[in-house]
């Protein structure tokens, strides 16, 4: 009877190391999948980020007789029927220097250097990922073409 309570307890033993064994694999395992999974969506943000600044320049461009021209028409920027999410998108004019930030309205155009195309922060996300990308601006009234800069911050 010793020799069967000494060979049940050993087996309970075994048992329970290898259940610890499993359950500590199980729980690094886990972490390994949420930590991939985190650098897939910060990768996938990042794309995502690069490809909007690929694109948007594309969307409020500037065409010549159908002739799509390398610049963003600033008539254009006064559109509010954009939704791209918890973003900010700005358009600045960096040449030639302006003096002070003036951001643009109907009434001041084109005496401004600022575009503020969309700007919907958000009161919970707290990170933000800002990137820019130079720009050429054409100004329609003046038909004069600028150097500038776009500008997207990204909240998440």
């Amino acid at each position: 009877m010793k020799k069967g309570s000494v060979q049940l307890t050993e087996s309970i033993l075994v048992m329970f190391f290898v259940l610890v064994i499993i359950a500590i694999s199980l729980v690094v395992f886990y972490r390994f999948q949420i930590s991939s999974l985190h650098n897939y969506e910060d990768e996938y943000r990042d794309k995502q980020m690069l490809s909007m600044l690929m694109v948007l320049p594309n969307e409020l461009g500037y065409s010549f007789l159908g002739k799509s021209e390398n610049a963003i028409d600033t008539s254009k920027l006064f559109n509010p029927n954009l939704d791209y999410g918890f973003r900010t998108i700005i358009v600045e004019q960096v040449y030639p220097e302006f003096n002070g930030a003036v951001d643009c309205t109907i009434v001041n155009y084109p005496n401004c250097n600022r575009f503020v195309i969309y700007d919907k922060p958000s009161v919970s996300l707290k990170n933000t990922l800002v990137e820019s990308r130079p720009v050429s601006m054409y100004y329609p009234l003046d038909g004069k073409f600028r150097a500038g800069k776009l500008i997207i911050k990204w909240y998440y």
